[in-house]
């Protein structure tokens, strides 16, 4: 397991791994609130998902999930008990290596 903040500092996320799968579960606890817990953002190690950029409560992430080759997906945090996930870049003919 390893640790990471978001850009402004608020989230502070908790990414798990599983062996030497690519494969992730991500954690988030937004420190703006005092008494805040980890709420679950990605679970299930379908998938990888490496943060990238963020802003408010917004999360920028490239990931493979449901695109063999690479998208770009945003989730927002404002209703933490259901974070929204929008598609930004969907999959396309080449391989999305950097975001």
């Amino acid at each position: 397991m390893c640790g990471k903040t978001s850009e402004d500092g608020r989230y502070l996320l908790a990414i798990e791994f599983r062996g030497a799968d690519d494969c992730n579960q991500i954690f988030v606890r937004d420190l703006s609130r005092s008494h805040s817990t980890f709420f679950p953002v990605v679970q299930g190690f379908d998938a990888y998902y490496v943060l990238f950029a963020s802003e408010g409560s917004k999360l920028w992430f490239r990931t493979n999930w449901q695109a063999g080759r690479g998208q770009i997906i945003e989730i927002d945090l404002s209703h933490p008990e259901e974070p929204v996930r929008r598609t930004i870049v969907a999959e396309r003919e080449g391989i999305l290596e950097r975001a």
